[in-house]
């Protein structure tokens, strides 16, 4: 097998563009979709883009590893490119993958990492691969034939779509539920001509971006949680994308107006028969109404009038979601320790997991305080620690699923 290495995102452009309509991937390997994260939040923050392309004999393209270098608090990671700002990274896999590559994955990965490592410009300490999925398009995720593989505390939720509506919303929600519902929606029609709007044109777009980011931060601020919009870049990342020319098949931005009030807002992505509900939310003053629910039903209906066959809830394991889903699936995260600075940041790694999922499994509010007083001592040992190269920093992105999906529906 031929091993490419490329810190460049234009030189492969047209590789990538090419194979992207065939591979099997998910939306969020899409060439424009990280062009946009890197020109907005990766450059900024000094991340280095190593994408890797595996070609067979003949020359036929096998697959691309989007992978990156970020330096986080002195400790030099190989990441996914894209961070916390994509739901599921997978690599780009050739249709024929499976069935024409015969050597085991794990000797291939060792390959990449030694024609990575032999740049001095692109050493590492640490390798940290998260949010992937156990599938990539029809074909095992390859990922997972790693050893240090790890089930993440988190999962993804998924929903299969009739071809009904209202066959649908009979079959997932009781009577009674039901008829919460249509009072809920009486009483929000009482403000005003209650309107499900896609946004197209770009002052359209616009308005609905600057009421998503407005909604969401006072939903982040409200749960006392990290604003993902404080990191530079993310807001006009979110902006570029809905307006990029070359996304607009796969971006659909909502929203659910009463009158001329924005209540409910919705960035949303639509790729290969499934619509990924990325990022929700609604205006807390007409919360007593429940508008995100309102809202979350018209993009159903949406989802099923366009044909599509998932409704993909993404990652994060928020109560709402369980009253629709059909499918919970693991996600997996793979660490792995290069240098001795990189083995301190495992070991931390491993016990921050641990605590995360004990934290998860208990309801004990006393044991909960501890794990959370555990966590804080964590970090603070995680800030203290040695560094080598200080001089440069990747942005530390809570992750999206912080904002909970139970406050936004």
């Amino acid at each position: 097998m031929n091993l490419q290495v490329f810190t460049c995102l234009e030189t492969v452009e047209k590789q990538w563009r090419r194979f992207e309509r065939v591979a099997d991937c998910t939306v969020f390997q899409v060439y424009d979709w990280l062009k946009e994260w890197h020109r907005h939040i990766g450059s900024q923050h000094a991340v280095t883009p190593v994408i890797v392309l595996g070609h067979n004999v003949k020359e036929d393209l096998l697959f691309i590893l989007p992978l990156a270098i970020e330096t986080r608090r002195g400790v030099r990671r190989l990441v996914w490119l894209g961070s916390q700002l994509c739901d599921y990274h997978a690599p780009l896999l050739s249709p024929s993958y499976r069935d024409e590559v015969k050597q085991p994955f794990i000797s291939i990965w060792r390959e990449v990492l030694r024609i990575i490592r032999q740049r001095p410009d692109l050493r590492f300490d640490f390798i940290e691969l998260s949010r992937m999925p156990s599938t990539v398009g029809s074909q095992p995720n390859p990922f997972l034939e790693l050893p240090r593989i790890r089930a993440s505390t988190f999962s993804s939720h998924l929903t299969d779509l009739p071809q009904d509506w209202d066959h649908f919303y009979n079959a997932k929600r009781s009577k009674s539920t039901r008829k919460k519902d249509r009072r809920a929606l009486r009483q929000l029609a009482r403000h005003g001509e209650v309107r499900f709007i896609e946004a197209v044109a770009r002052a359209d777009i616009d308005r609905t971006m600057t009421s998503l980011i407005h909604h969401k931060r006072l939903s982040y601020a409200r749960m006392a949680v990290p604003d993902i919009f404080d990191v530079d870049g993310v807001e006009n990342f979110y902006r570029a994308v809905a307006t990029n020319p070359l996304l607009q098949e796969i971006v659909h931005i909502s929203r659910l107006d009463v009158g001329q009030s924005p209540v409910a807002t919705a960035f949303c992505l639509k790729f290969r028969g499934r619509y990924y509900s990325i990022m929700p939310t609604y205006d807390p003053v007409y919360a007593q109404y429940s508008p995100g629910r309102a809202h979350l039903h018209e993009m159903f209906r949406y989802a099923i009038k366009h044909n599509m066959d998932t409704f993909d809830f993404t990652i994060g394991d928020e109560a709402y979601k369980a009253d629709w889903e059909d499918k919970i699936e693991p996600i997996f995260s793979y660490l792995d320790d290069i240098t001795m600075i990189g083995t301190l940041v495992l070991k931390k790694r491993l016990v921050s997991q641990l605590i995360d999922s004990c934290y998860q499994r208990v309801s004990n509010q006393t044991v909960r305080r501890v794990l959370r007083k555990s966590r804080r001592q964590l970090r603070k040992w995680t800030l203290a620690a040695p560094s080598s190269s200080a001089n440069v920093k990747a942005p530390i992105l809570p992750s999206r699923t912080n904002s909970g999906g139970s406050e936004d529906h």
